[in-house]
């Protein structure tokens, strides 16, 4: 079966690139809403939701020695409340610094990057959010929490959301479709593009519903909504993300 994933780090770095100027900050309540706008929309699908996320990759100052990107590794983790990592690990010649905890029911990890330079290390911060549909309210809490952590940092974070969920059923090409456009119609969502395959359908498009946006092919683009057939286990799964999804469908 083919297989479309979208890297975390990969589409965090397009964000980057693209995102405009109406994209420099999500206010909590904004943010709280979009993520239950999706909820909501995928759920009067019938889709039965059961993972939510939330994901930032935010650019800190350089540093000059491995010994400084620990402190700085311990003084995040401080910061938001988890354990410190006892030691950075190696990916290649990049450092990194990864740790996880719990702030109430939502999984809060974070995972420090530097990136050697010829003069000092390029650091970047990845802070993701996670959690069951059940405690959502809880999650939209941790991440409020978040946001007022790196706010007082002097930092601006840029949160994109992903919602996952599932139909009991395996559903043709015309049901999936039918069931994107539903979720793009109470959205107020207008197509972008797509992608369509044997078992994949994922649509992109844009609603005004919200602010945000980035660039794609010189078109706005805030919203993406994918199907996937997983024949082994006769269902369907469903991915919305905004701006577009991060993770694998």
């Amino acid at each position: 079966m083919k297989k479309h994933i979208f890297m975390a780090y990969v589409v965090m770095s397009l964000i980057g690139l693209l995102v405009v100027s109406g994209f420099s900050y999500w206010s909590q309540s904004t943010k709280a809403s979009v993520a239950m706008q999706l909820i909501e929309a995928a759920e009067a699908t019938e889709a039965s939701i059961t993972d939510i996320e939330h994901r930032t990759s935010l650019r800190l100052a350089s540093l000059s020695t491995a010994k400084e990107f620990l402190s700085l590794g311990h003084e995040w983790s401080g910061i938001l409340g988890i354990p410190s990592a006892r030691a950075v690990t190696a990916e290649g010649e990049q450092l990194i610094y990864q740790t996880e905890g719990k702030v109430g029911q939502t999984k809060l990890q974070i995972r420090l990057i530097g990136v050697p330079e010829p003069h000092n290390i390029s650091i970047y911060l990845v802070i993701s959010l996670e959690g069951k549909r059940i405690h959502a309210q809880d999650i939209e809490r941790a991440y409020e929490k978040v946001v007022d952590k790196t706010k007082s940092r002097g930092l601006i974070p840029q949160f994109s959301t992903c919602i996952r969920g599932i139909y009991n059923d395996t559903l043709s090409d015309g049901w999936q479709e039918a069931r994107i456009n539903k979720v793009f119609a109470l959205l107020q969502a207008q197509e972008v593009e797509r992608l369509q395959d044997e078992s994949v359908t994922s649509i992109s498009g844009y609603t005004t519903q919200w602010k945000p946006y980035i660039i794609t092919n010189d078109q706005k683009m805030n919203v993406q909504v994918a199907t996937h057939v997983d024949s082994l286990n006769q269902l369907t799964r469903i991915t919305l993300g905004t701006p577009i999804i991060t993770a694998e469908y």
